[in-house]
């Protein structure tokens, strides 16, 4: 349960709201209408394993189409290598790490069971940054405290990190393609693919 909760605590930190609404929310609602989104899948769901493995990733595919900004995500997971992909590679990375997060995400909301959702007031950081506290009880009393920073890109706030009990994903995320471009010799080609083969054995099972 708990690597399961981790994992979803890392792709919602991809989560935004669409843009267009007529009153724009603030970062604490913003946050909480997208997470109360994501964790209420289980409860919706029903039928046989396999429909509702379907239906959970459907659900999650809807949720992120057109509200997550993947380009600027995977920027931030390429970091000082982003140059030395081509458009191509970029692009193909980008649909590798975008499946994964739909797969992953999927899986981790399909075994989530029981759980109790608070989300605190947001810390500003002047008039363009926040942090929002939220916590996670199960029912296995389990304890986790999630925190989802936040830019205000033109009128819309975007997550742009999380930290999952101290434990700040994004940087993860980062230093794992670093170091699958040592092991790789920099052969992106060869990155992209054990990138992908290493999200594919968490994956639900066809």
């Amino acid at each position: 349960m708990r690597q399961t909760l981790i994992l979803l605590a890392l792709y919602l930190s991809a989560v935004v709201l669409p843009a267009g609404a007529a009153e724009t929310p603030g970062p604490r609602e913003q946050v909480e209408e997208a997470a109360t989104r994501l964790f209420a899948v289980p409860e919706t769901a029903a039928g046989s394993d396999s429909k509702q493995s379907a239906r959970i990733e459907t659900h999650v595919q809807d949720v992120l189409d057109g509200i997550v900004d993947f380009p600027a995500i995977t920027n931030g997971v390429l970091g000082e290598h982003r140059d030395s992909l081509s458009a191509s590679q970029r692009k193909q990375f980008q649909h590798e790490f975008e499946r994964s997060i739909i797969q992953l995400l999927a899986t981790a909301l399909g075994e989530l069971e029981g759980y109790d959702l608070a989300v605190e007031e947001a810390r500003m950081h002047g008039e363009t940054r926040a942090q929002v506290p939220v916590v996670i009880r199960t029912d296995d009393q389990q304890t986790f405290e999630i925190q989802f920073t936040l830019a205000l890109a033109g009128t819309n706030w975007r997550v742009r990190n999380l930290i999952v009990n101290g434990v700040n994903l994004g940087l993860t995320y980062r230093n794992q393609f670093g170091e699958l471009m040592k092991v790789h010799n920099r052969d992106i080609d060869a990155v992209i693919k054990a990138w992908s083969e290493t999200t594919a054995e968490v994956a639900p099972a066809e």
